[in-house]
């Protein structure tokens, strides 16, 4: 699987934060950038992409965040 092919959820609480990040990735050739602005969204993709058998392959994520 190539770099284009992986699945990324960038999560944290800041939306600038979080365009940037999108930014650099998609910047890198990184097509499928999908983004949560807090833990508690997050698991919900988590889980929702785990039964589409469609999971993410790399989460960048913020430590401190509200809800998680």
């Amino acid at each position: 699987m190539s770099l284009f092919e992986l699945r990324f959820l960038v999560v944290d609480d800041m939306m600038t934060m979080r365009k940037i990040v999108t930014q650099q990735l998609k910047g890198m050739g990184v097509q499928n950038v999908d983004e949560a602005n807090d833990g508690s969204v997050a698991w919900t993709k988590l889980e929702d992409a785990l039964a589409k058998n469609a999971p993410y392959q790399f989460i960048v994520s913020d430590w401190n965040m509200p809800e998680m």
